[in-house]
């Protein structure tokens, strides 16, 4: 995994995971925050913080700065569809980069295929964020009520976690 395949970039992996981390921290921490860059800020230091010590720390801090921040700003109110998925992606980066910082010491040379076999893991992700947010946007239009927002949501993870485990155990033979 630290071998020097001769790319350029290969030096700046580790320290960009972990500004990339902080980075989306800080934008999903924005997204939220109705009251100033707040959010945006405890967030961007919680994720420094767990950046700084990945392989200890783990990415719990910083997710759970935006959760708060999500249930402050929106409460039991619908929040709009856009904004939405940009958190979820957004989320999904902190927690991703912050694996790889863990996995993958500063002086590292990260290899190509590291980081495809990373880049892979987010497609999954992604697609689960957009069908959740269009399973939020379907049941709160048709229901109207927050109860039937939570249970679309998490049958849509439920759904979209088996079908994950389906696709990697089918990868493994």
């Amino acid at each position: 995994m630290t071998a020097d395949l001769g790319y350029p970039a290969a030096r700046l992996v580790p320290a960009g995971v972990r500004v990339l981390a902080v980075a989306a921290a800080g934008g999903a921490g924005l997204l939220q925050s109705a009251d100033g860059p707040v959010w945006g800020a405890i967030a961007a230091v919680a994720a420094a913080l767990a950046a700084a010590r990945a392989d200890q720390i783990g990415s719990a801090p910083p997710l759970a700065v935006l959760l708060a921040a999500w249930a402050a700003t929106y409460g039991g109110h619908q929040s709009p569809l856009p904004r939405t998925l940009a958190f979820a992606v957004l989320v999904l980066l902190v927690h991703e980069s912050l694996a790889l910082a863990a996995d993958v010491p500063l002086q590292a040379r990260v290899s190509r295929r590291v980081l495809a076999r990373r880049l892979r893991h987010l497609g999954p992700g992604v697609a689960a964020a957009v069908v959740v947010a269009g399973v939020v946007a379907v049941t709160s239009r048709v229901t109207g009520s927050a109860g039937a927002d939570v249970v679309g949501v998490l049958g849509a993870c439920v759904v979209v976690t088996g079908l994950v485990i389906l696709l990697r155990a089918g990868r493994q033979r």
